[in-house]
């Protein structure tokens, strides 16, 4: 169903909540094939992955030898029809479905490119600067070239 890339960098502790939160709160995560491209810069970090691979042995680790490549192998070679990508400090707060009314627009409207669970009409607030945050006005304008 979903191809999914992750990647992270000396943070298997953030990693280990980005993975719980999506398992917790995304519905289908069983239906999907995660790839998490790791790396780390010693042995400490090296422990850490090993431990967090043991809480999720589920998806596919790749430690991380050409961060290109390593991706472009995530995205093409598991012939899924839909791509996400997440990071280590990504965390998931609330349920989300495939058989939400965004996803199913999503799938049915053809000039919605992707998909955000962090970019919704409801989310109005950052909480890294602490302060509302308005939603961004978009114009659904094509340039000519394109359309």
């Amino acid at each position: 169903m979903i191809n999914v890339t992750v990647w992270s960098k000396n943070r298997a502790c953030q990693l280990d909540l980005t993975l719980s939160s999506f398992k917790k709160y995304f519905k289908e995560w069983e239906l999907c094939r995660v790839n998490i491209i790791y790396t780390f810069t010693d042995s400490y970090y090296e422990a850490g992955y090993e431990r967090c691979k043991k809480y999720h042995p589920e998806f596919n680790w790749i430690r991380e030898t050409n961060f290109r490549q390593n991706t472009l192998d995530s995205i093409f070679l598991n012939n899924l029809k839909y791509q996400a990508f997440i990071v280590d400090d990504d965390v998931f707060v609330d349920e989300f479905s495939v058989n939400d009314k965004e996803f199913k627009e999503f799938l049915t409207n053809q000039s919605v490119a992707c998909l955000s669970p962090r970019i919704a009409p409801y989310v109005n607030y950052c909480y890294t600067a602490n302060q509302p945050q308005p939603q961004p006005k978009v114009s659904m304008a094509m340039p000519s070239k394109y359309g």
